[in-house]
């Protein structure tokens, strides 16, 4: 089984090996919209959480529990920090959130964290920022 986090949805699909051919079939499709508005947008990690596990129950029950492997895939550069009790430190911004006007400080913090350097690349820009202040 996999999970696949897409940029505005998500899925689960159960891959089966039948007579030398793969067969995949899609258990579980979500939508993955963005919380809050313009600079406020962040990632609704909590939904989509759910979502995954709803789809995981669905695809356990479709092997009768009984998976051999499974792979997750993300799109995107956001991250999110947690805590020692494995909870988000602060919601996980949004790639579409970032500021344009902070755009060459936040590249030379990137490079100097040696992130490579990407419109998209909100959250690492926050992170890098902070590691060299």
């Amino acid at each position: 089984m996999t999970v696949d986090l897409g940029a505005t949805s998500g899925r689960v699909l159960v891959g089966r090996l039948e007579h030398d051919r793969l067969e995949i079939a899609e258990v579980h499709r979500f939508r993955n919209e963005p919380a809050g508005s313009g600079r406020d947008q962040h990632w609704n990690a909590e939904e989509l959480f759910a979502q995954t596990v709803v789809g995981l129950q669905r695809a356990a029950t479709q092997l009768d529990g009984a998976a051999s492997s499974m792979g997750v895939t993300a799109w995107g550069v956001d991250v999110g920090l947690l805590d020692n009790h494995n909870k988000l430190v602060a919601p996980i911004q949004h790639y579409r959130a970032a500021d344009p006007q902070d755009a060459r400080r936040q590249e030379a913090a990137l490079r100097e964290a040696g992130v490579v350097v990407a419109p998209t690349n909100a959250s690492a820009a926050r992170l890098a920022a902070a590691a060299v202040a």
